[in-house]
C-alpha cells in the first residue's frame, strides 16, 4: 500500500519536472533522451502510486491541485 506522503512527494516531483519540460519545449531548446526518459519514469511512478493508493476508508487518492 502507498501512503499519502509518498504520493504527494511523487506528485510534486512530477509537476515540477513537467513544468521544466514545458519550458524547454516553449523555448525550442532541444530535449535530450536522458531528460525525456527521466520524465517518463517519474510520470509512470506517480500514476502507479496514485492508482495503488487507498485511504483508510478505501477511497482513491485525490490530487492536491
Amino acid at each position: 500500500m502507498t501512503d499519502t506522503s509518498q504520493v504527494r512527494s511523487l506528485e510534486s516531483l512530477f509537476f515540477e519536472a513537467r513544468k521544466k519540460l514545458e519550458a524547454r519545449i516553449l523555448s525550442e531548446e532541444p530535449l535530450d533522451r536522458k531528460e525525456m526518459n527521466e520524465y517518463m519514469r517519474l510520470k509512470d511512478s506517480y500514476f502507479a502510486a496514485r492508482q495503488a493508493y487507498k485511504d483508510d476508508n478505501g477511497k482513491p487518492y485525490k490530487p492536491a491541485a
